[in-house]
Formats: structure tokens, C-alpha cells, sequence
């Protein structure tokens, strides 16, 4: 699967060469994204969840755009709004 993805991405040229396959594989080693994925993790448990429970949007897969949680990906109908935007 590992190879499979960095055969994409050099496909879709979003590494450049032998270079940017290099650089790919150390950040991977050093896992230099690990602190800004947790960081996206605990927004996600801390903020983004309670509030969706808190406002009654009521499904487990939900899409939050504009302010408003959707249950379906068609967008067809709105949620209570979630998070304002002040």
C-alpha cells in the first residue's frame, strides 16, 4: 500500500523526482506531521464533537460547512447551526 501511495503521488506529480521521494520517506521516519495530526484530533473530541451532540444534530457521519452540520453529503438538509461565525 506504501508503495502504491508514493507511486500516486508521483504520478499526480506531487513529488518532484528522487528528491522530493527522499524527503517524503524522511519526514515519514521522523514523523514530523505526528504533532499537527494530534493537534486536529483533539480539536476534533474537544470542540467539533461536543457541539454536534450539544446541538441535537443527531447522526454519527456529518459534514460541517458555513456553520451548519449536514447529516448527508447531497447538502439537501441543513443541521442547527453548530459553531457561529464570529
Amino acid at each position: 500500500m506504501y508503495e502504491k501511495f508514493v507511486d500516486v503521488l508521483l504520478d499526480k506529480d506531487l513529488l518532484h523526482g528522487q528528491e522530493g521521494v527522499s524527503t517524503f520517506k524522511l519526514a515519514l521516519a521522523l514523523r514530523s506531521s505526528a504533532p499537527r495530526v494530534e493537534a486536529h484530533y483533539q480539536y476534533y473530541e474537544t470542540s467539533a464533537e461536543p457541539s454536534t451532540v450539544d446541538s441535537g444534530l443527531g447522526c454519527e457521519d456529518w459534514i460541517l460547512t458555513e456553520g451548519r452540520g449536514y447529516c448527508d453529503p447531497t447538502f439537501t438538509e441543513a443541521g442547527p447551526r453548530i459553531l457561529d461565525e464570529t
